[in-house]
């Protein structure tokens, strides 16, 4: 019973896991910042929102980025 409980919680933090898309912003000074899932825009504020590596949510100013790329 333990063990169909443990292959049960596997499956799900599989499946958790592959939902994320985790990217990279490229910043036009060569910073790097590594993201833990897909990027927003705010068309109203002019910045890119991400939640980092940490799982800190984060702006940026798109005047900012060079580019993002998927990892």
């Amino acid at each position: 019973m333990k063990l169909k409980r443990l292959v049960l919680s596997m499956v799900v933090a599989g499946a958790l896991i592959g939902c994320s898309t985790p990217q990279r912003i490229v910043l036009k000074d060569d910073t790097v910042i590594e993201t833990r899932d897909e990027v927003d825009y705010n068309k109203k504020t002019g910045f890119y929102e991400y939640e980092d590596a940490a799982g800190n949510e984060n702006k940026i100013n798109s005047a900012e980025v060079l580019q993002i790329q998927e990892m």
